[in-house]
């Protein structure tokens, strides 16, 4: 895990946990399968590019479990038809308008009103709508929502992403937000690091945390999946 750094005078006013600075750009951009640049942009801007979603903790370049989210659901229109970013911001900026949210990605009332205003938004762009509310779907139907906020996350990490399993969870209110597996609530990182550096043995680490082979082996593919990210 990469050590934060950042004065703890600026989290005195977050008293949500879902906005706490806890991850660093390429620790999203692994839990993701996202480019690192992209994460960076979407966050914090490119040369003559603006960024698209606001980070948890600029100055730090940190972000929180609610801007994993919002990366995990823009994701989807960058999947298979790679729409230019000046159509994604005219599309936030139509749902922010018309729903009155200014979060929208985060909020569960997104997959309905708010995927059809996006799509919408894309007008003359024919190629890049087609197919684009089922992308939606497949993403938002890995989320979980707590009293209408996102609160839980199953990341992709099959290169067939339809049937990636649900093994692997990202939520907010277990091991302060870090990839686990799901059924046992262990990180995917303490494992893959017993198995790794302390090469013990699949079945051995299983019957520690009795829990089956499969968790363990779910855990290690993830793991696997983030470092070749």
């Amino acid at each position: 895990m990469v050590k934060l750094a950042f004065d703890p005078a600026d989290l005195v006013n977050i008293t949500d946990p879902r906005e706490m600075p806890a991850y660093t750009v390429p620790e999203a951009a692994w839990a993701l399968r996202i480019p690192v640049s992209t994460i960076r942009a979407w966050f914090f801007g490119q040369e003559q590019f603006e960024p698209l979603l606001r980070p948890a903790l600029a100055k730090s370049r940190l972000l929180s479990f609610n801007n994993i989210v919002e990366a995990f659901v823009l994701r989807s229109v960058r999947t298979k038809h790679r729409i230019p970013m000046p159509y994604v911001r005219s599309a936030l900026d139509r749902v922010e308008n018309e729903l009155r949210q200014t979060r929208p990605l985060l909020h569960e009332s997104f997959r309905t009103d708010g995927v059809r205003l996006f799509v919408e938004a894309f007008g003359s762009l024919q190629d890049a709508t087609t197919g684009q509310r089922a992308l939606f779907d497949e993403h938002l139907d890995r989320i979980q929502f707590k009293d209408g906020q996102a609160s839980k996350l199953f990341p992709f990490y099959y290169h067939d992403e339809r049937n990636s399993p649900r093994a692997i969870a990202i939520d907010i209110e277990r091991c302060f937000g870090r990839p686990i597996v799901d059924r046992i609530s262990i990180p995917t990182e303490v494992i893959h690091d017993r198995w790794w550096w302390a090469g013990e043995q699949i079945d051995v680490i299983a019957s520690d945390y009795r829990c089956e082979v499969r968790d363990i082996e779910e855990a290690l593919r993830y793991e696997r999946a983030k470092n070749a990210a």
